[in-house]
């Protein structure tokens, strides 16, 4: 907070923060964070993921499937998600 980088990044997020009522995610960077420092994630889970790419309902979209669902045992958990 209050330094060249903090304000650089709410300056890049400026549309964001003011659309979000002050508040927004930087995902890339926790991303990165992450990627250099795995100690940096507080929690993760191997969940089964895929990008939405046939584009009849969505096109792009993440979706990720929750262990609470009954199709969990049909797709095998490929990424560990932050």
């Amino acid at each position: 907070m209050g330094t060249p980088l903090a304000e650089f990044c709410v300056d890049i997020q400026r549309v964001v923060h003011s659309e979000w009522d002050g508040g927004f995610e930087l995902a890339d960077p926790i991303a990165m964070a992450v990627a250099l420092d795995p100690a940096v994630a507080t929690r993760t889970e191997r969940r089964f993921v895929a990008v939405e790419t046939g584009g009849e309902w969505c096109r792009g979209q993440t979706v990720v499937v929750h262990p609470e669902l009954s199709i969990v045992g049909e797709y095998e958990p490929n990424v560990e998600v932050v």
